[in-house]
């Protein structure tokens, strides 16, 4: 099973893809169906960089397609990515909604080293 995708987007162009091999004997998560491995090349000025997301789950190949996992995998990471800076930078506890005119608008918040 195997699905590939292209996307535009924040100033870079993004092939994924997504194949999806049998489970492997010995996998230490009792339910697993499907075993994921999802490949991501960024390719913006020229550089291309290659990020592998490994992923599993439950769903048997007839309850979701190659496409839809690949949703389902782009969305877990993105909620990931959410609750990071959640917890990192405590967004969601704070109180201020709108910005201070006379103040700068702080940088965002770091989420990779």
């Amino acid at each position: 099973m195997q699905d590939r995708s292209r996307e535009c987007g924040h100033g870079h162009r993004e092939v994924r893809q997504l194949k999806v091999p049998t489970v492997r004997p010995g996998l230490l998560f009792p339910h697993a169906a499907i075993e994921i491995k999802r490949r991501r090349t960024n390719r913006k000025t020229g550089k291309v960089g290659t990020r592998v997301v490994y992923a599993v789950t439950s769903l048997a190949s007839e309850q979701a397609g190659p496409a839809q996992l690949a949703q389902l995998v782009q969305g877990a990471s993105v909620e990931a990515l959410h609750h990071v800076r959640d917890v990192t930078c405590g967004e969601d506890a704070s109180r201020i909604r709108t910005p201070v005119p006379h103040h700068a608008p702080w940088p965002p918040c770091a989420t990779s080293p």
